[in-house]
């Protein structure tokens, strides 16, 4: 059931000659609507929430000329990005005017020119917003002729924010001689990155590189700024913690640079001083193991800190047994069978297994063979299943079958598909069927209706009566057909996975997030998706909240390279680039990330989203990664909100992808057993 759906301020007065700064406005597309597997899902423009000039004012004599850039700046308080057509939208044009043209005029590309002594005002507007830029003309002439500025120093780094550093500049006329007392005009190029005031002080405001700009008269120069944010310190709380054996508690580490701003997205590794009196996760859940004292410890490279945690006797009883009103169905394919024997299935984790899967041909016949489901195979599958209580589902369909559904289903073929499929159910002892009809469009929906509800009528005529259930691609825009089929339909499982990819406008996002913790894209008003959001759509659309199931990705994906990230390539999420990174086309499986990418330096935990990551942030910015997946602490997660929230349960792409057959007996299925324990 894999999932194919895409989705400045300047300086002070000061006298300045003639200068040309290249004028950069900042603009945005909306994503566009995605078709499966190619683009993300359509978002709208944000609007203009503010314009920042390079110079907030200009001291100019007359006969100067001075270019002033305006910067676009989102209500997300990024700037806003150009269309990748280059053509400019109307009410992203600037718009330059002055107060006084016999004092200075204005062009259309912001270059302003001093016409005589005097004081006037620049306004640059887009849309309903403006910012002002006074200038101050001097008159009687010339003074001696800037021929060149060198900035000191021409190259710095500060690793905090709000740090700052003084640079100088020295001007020279076209004799080679210095000039005493010039005026100099400071910019800053990346305002959000750094910030320049009128007497070349730079304070540096967010991880990045800016460079800061020197002008007098007509000529300039810069100095390149690094911004970066070392860890400095870092705290854990609470720092203290008593529990009892059994019990568990959450320790939550931050790191702050050395003027104390938090420091995003750094890794932890945590370590007990004593695992016989208590364990820690890889995102700091602390578990009382024995009686005693143990010292847990939060580090971030070298710089690490500590909570005491007490364990005394007593705690929680064992988990119970899984409830059945969740229900936990895994997807389990034919062309696994040969890896992970149905024998090696922990059945007691599970409610249902859907056996995957059938395909559709376009005349109503179905393919048994693409997916290997053999007859040996089947009867293996149903008998141990049905020996443990938990019923099997025939999937039907599969990502790339929009194309043979459309055909199967159509008016001339439909009575014929629902008879196969319905007919292959009874022969092997199925107890249902689940329906994966991916990529469909909302021009499908009519015929997809008619099918679902002449196969409800057709298993309406067995006794007792098979379940049918359907997978969901991850889009509200489906909310209101299932909805409508609601009755005929026993479950309605979300596939909350393949939620995130390197599409235009978008940031480094989590493969299976649990919550998005309000984050919006930063060149957009829209939240990035999530299983929970996912969820309140469709409630809110009037769907049964005990039909719904969310889904649990065995498998996690993996970002590459790209460039312009806070680290320069992708390592970990809310990342956003100049050069888009790239993702594994295929799913990283549970297994393959602990033997072959695991590394516990490596390792995060995003307590907002509640699911974990690996960042690698390598030489240069090729070969940096960033993998998202699940683990046992994200899976327990989603089975307590399953509980709290009373939707219907959950859905696995696939057991196999957390199976290890060379581990002792009973350790052998690590996320189904934190499943049970979770329940």
């Amino acid at each position: 059931m894999k999932n194919l759906f895409p989705g400045r301020e300047g300086g002070n007065f000061g006298s300045s000659l003639s200068v040309r700064v290249i004028v950069v406005l900042a603009l945005i597309l909306a994503l566009p609507a995605c078709d499966a597997g190619s683009t993300a899902p359509e978002f709208d423009d944000l609007g203009i929430a503010e314009i920042r000039l390079s110079a907030a004012n200009m001291d100019l004599d007359d006969g100067d000329s001075f270019q002033l850039q305006a910067t676009l700046i989102g209500a997300a308080g990024k700037p806003l990005a150009p269309p990748s057509s280059g053509t400019l939208r109307p009410r992203y044009q600037v718009t330059w005017t002055s107060s006084d043209p016999d004092v200075v005029t204005v062009t259309r590309a912001g270059l302003v020119l001093a016409k005589k002594e005097g004081t006037a005002s620049v306004t640059a507007s887009a849309g309903h917003t403006s910012s002002v830029s006074f200038a101050r003309v001097k008159g009687g002439g010339k003074r001696s002729k800037a021929a060149k500025i060198t900035v000191t120093p021409d190259e710095a780094t500060l690793n905090a924010l709000g740090s700052q550093i003084q640079v100088t500049a020295t001007v020279l006329d076209e004799q080679g001689n210095v000039i005493t007392n010039p005026s100099i005009t400071w910019s800053t190029l990346d305002a959000s990155v750094a910030t320049v005031d009128g007497t070349g002080n730079v304070i540096s405001k967010a991880i990045g590189v800016a460079l800061i700009m020197a002008t007098s008269g007509s000529a300039a120069d810069t100095a390149t700024l690094h911004v970066h944010q070392e860890v400095a310190a870092v705290s854990v709380s609470p720092s203290t913690a008593t529990l009892a054996v059994g019990d568990s508690v959450r320790l939550t580490a931050t790191a702050t640079d050395a003027n104390g701003v938090v420091v995003e997205g750094v890794s932890f590794t945590w370590i007990a001083s004593d695992s016989a009196v208590a364990a820690v996760s890889g995102g700091g859940v602390v578990r009382g193991v024995g009686v005693g004292a143990a010292t847990i410890t939060a580090a971030a490279g070298s710089v690490s800190a500590t909570a005491a945690i007490q364990v005394v006797s007593g705690g929680t009883a064992p988990p119970p047994s899984p409830s059945p009103q969740i229900w936990r169905m895994g997807y389990y394919p034919g062309w696994v069978q040969s890896r992970m024997p149905a024998s090696e299935i922990d059945w007691s984790a599970l409610t249902h297994i859907a056996h995957f899967s059938v395909l559709p041909r376009e005349d109503g016949s179905i393919d048994t063979q693409t997916h290997v489901l053999s007859s040996a195979n089947t009867r293996d599958l149903i008998s141990r299943a049905h020996a443990a209580g938990v019923k099997v589902l025939l999937t039907v369909g599969s990502a790339g079958t929009r194309t043979q559904f459309l055909g199967a289903t159509s008016d001339v073929n439909r009575a014929t598909f629902i008879e196969n499929i319905v007919g292959r159910m009874r022969l092997h002892g199925y107890d249902g069927l689940d329906i994966d009809w991916e990529s469909m469009r909302e021009s499908d929906f009519p015929q997809f209706r008619v099918f679902i509800e002449e196969l409800s009528a057709e298993l309406n005529k067995i006794s007792p009566r098979p379940l049918l259930t359907a997978a969901v691609l991850q889009s509200h825009i489906y909310a209101p057909l299932f909805r409508d089929l609601q009755p005929h339909l026993d479950m309605i499982n979300l596939m909350t996975y393949d939620m995130s990819g390197p599409w235009p406008g978008w940031v480094t996002w989590h493969n299976s997030p649990l919550y998005d913790g309000g984050y919006k894209f930063p060149n957009t008003n829209k939240t990035v998706p999530s299983a929970d959001q996912l969820v309140k759509q469709f409630v809110a659309a009037g769907v049964d909240r005990s039909k719904l199931g969310i889904g649990i990705a065995f498998y996690g994906k993996l970002w590459t390279g790209g460039d312009g990230t806070s680290t320069g390539g992708a390592t970990r999420p809310r990342q956003s680039w100049t050069t888009a990174p790239t993702m594994s086309s295929g799913e990283v499986k549970y297994y393959r990330i602990m033997e072959r990418h695991y590394d516990p330096s490596r390792y995060g935990w995003d307590d907002v989203a509640k699911v974990p990551y690996l960042s690698f942030d390598n030489p240069g910015s090729s070969e940096d990664r960033f993998l998202s997946y699940e683990n046992e602490e994200s899976v327990a997660h989603k089975v307590r909100y399953a509980a709290t929230e009373r939707i219907g349960g959950l859905i696995i792409w696939e057991i196999n992808g957390g199976y290890f057959p060379t581990r002792p007996a009973g350790s052998r299925n690590p996320l189904l057993q934190a499943i049970k324990e979770a329940l």
